[in-house]
Formats: C-alpha cells, structure tokens, sequence
C-alpha cells in the first residue's frame, strides 16, 4: 500500500508538505503543488479516511438518505444514488447509504455519529420532518425533492407541476376533455411525498384552466394494479378517453390494458 511517506520521497517534499497540499490548510507554491499531485496519481495514493477525519475534523463523507420504502420505484433511486456517488468521488468524498426509513431518529443518529459531513434527503415530503431536525442540529444538508417551504434550504429537483401543465396542454390541444389521470400509489399520496403532490396540482390546475374534465386515481404501477385501475375509470360515463398515465410501468403496458374499453393514448410529446 502507497504511503504518504512514499510521494513525499517520490515528490522530493516532506510528509507534512503532502499533506498539506492535500489538505489545503497551508499555502504551497503552484509547482510543489503540481508535482505533489503529480505523484499521487502517479503512485494511486489514497489517503486514509480515518487518520484524515481524525486530522481534520472532517471525515470526507456524505450521507445519503434513501429510505428504500415498497411504495418507490427504486431503480430511479438507485440511479440517482449512482449519480450522487460520482459527483461526491470528483470531490474526494465517499457516500453513506442510510436507507432505513428512521424519519428524524435516523438524523439524529447520524449526526451524533459524527460519520459524515454531510446529508442528502431524497423522498422529500411536502412537510418533511428531517427537515427541522438537521436545522437543530446544524447540519449541512442538501434535499432532492421540494418540502412545502424551501425557503433558506438547498434542494434540487424537476419541475413536476411545469411538466404535468404541458401534458395538460397536449391533451387539450388534440381535442381531449375528458381525461383519466392515473397517478402514483395511494401510499405516496397518504405521505405528501412532495413530487406526487405538485405532479398532481400541476396538472389540476391547468386542466381547470383548460376546462377538462378530468378523474384522478393512485395506482401502484403493477400490470394487475394498472389494469383493475383502468377497468375501474372506463365505465364512469368518460367519452372519447385519453389518459395520461404516471406509474411505475411503461405507458405500453397502460395502454394495452386501456385498449379493451376504448381508451387510447396520444402521440408522446418531448
């Protein structure tokens, strides 16, 4: 195993010189800087975490917090999780997976561990109760998802109302006015996870604008749920019905299911 012993020889610096250039605590020049550098990749040096953490009182660790419920669609979870992790390497940092659903026990929990210097919140509920918690605790946090007040808090995340309205829109523009919405799990909803919600209000309030009529109901994405949903919302008195189907399962699956009762799906718009 490469020590820092070994790029200071290499680097012809001392030990303490590597580590400050690694560290940043100190001012070295441009050149010993480069060559230092130089030598750390060249030799695959890799601090250790636990000496760097005990030096520098950070442990150069993130945590996420993806807790990995039966109602998420967890390959979307897991490839923004990838996505995370390799952000957090260009940094020099790792990546904890909290996946537990602890709520605001697991931040404590976390924090008094001293584990990282960070957290991610994914699954942000409108009223998400982490949220607080890390504020008492001073936490440095950022959030995937939108609480119901974002103010003063770091969060990232797609524009679900915006995309909801355009779907509305299409539907409208072809002629549509009687829409069948399909939506996330019952379970979801019960929660206010923060994109189920805004998914729904956005398409609501353009449909009124738009003067569609339009039934909302949770599906929880399987191939039997989605088709004993759309058995269920084809006998209510819909004429000419377009849904615009937002579950887990591909909307091929959606529409062969529809298919049956006369339901067909407009062209996708991107």
């Amino acid at each position: 195993m490469v020590t820092i012993a070994d790029v200071a020889r290499a680097a012809g610096v001392s030990p303490s010189t590597v580590s400050y250039t690694l560290s940043g605590k100190r001012r070295v020049s441009a050149e010993t800087r480069r060559r230092v550098e130089r030598c750390v990749i060249e030799l695959g040096y890799h601090p250790n975490a636990g000496a760097r953490a005990l030096a520098g009182k950070r442990s150069h660790i993130l945590a996420l917090a993806v807790p990995l419920r039966s109602d998420v669609y967890v390959p979307i979870m897991m490839e923004i999780a990838a996505s995370v992790t390799v952000a957090a390497r260009r940094h020099g940092h790792d990546v904890l997976l909290i996946t537990n659903d602890e709520g605001p026990d697991g931040v404590r929990r976390l924090a008094a561990s001293g584990l990282a210097d960070g957290v991610i919140l994914m699954d942000v509920e409108l009223n998400d109760q982490r949220i607080p918690t890390l504020g008492a605790l001073r936490t440095q946090a950022a959030l995937i998802g939108l609480p119901d007040d974002p103010r003063g808090l770091s969060c990232v995340d797609h524009d679900f109302s915006a995309a909801c309205a355009l779907c509305a829109d299409h539907l409208a523009e072809l002629g549509h006015r009687d829409i069948a919405f399909i939506g996330y799990g019952s379970g979801i909803y019960r929660r206010h996870a923060g994109y189920a919600e805004r998914t729904l209000a956005g398409f609501r309030a353009r449909a009124e604008e738009r003067g569609l009529r339009f039934l909302h109901r949770p599906c929880e994405g399987t191939n039997e749920s989605t088709a004993g949903t759309l058995g269920r919302i084809c006998p209510t008195g819909l004429t000419r019905p377009a849904s615009w189907c937002r579950t887990r399962e591909p909307s091929g699956r959606c529409s062969t299911s529809c298919a049956p009762a006369g339901g067909r799906f407009p062209r996708t718009r991107r």
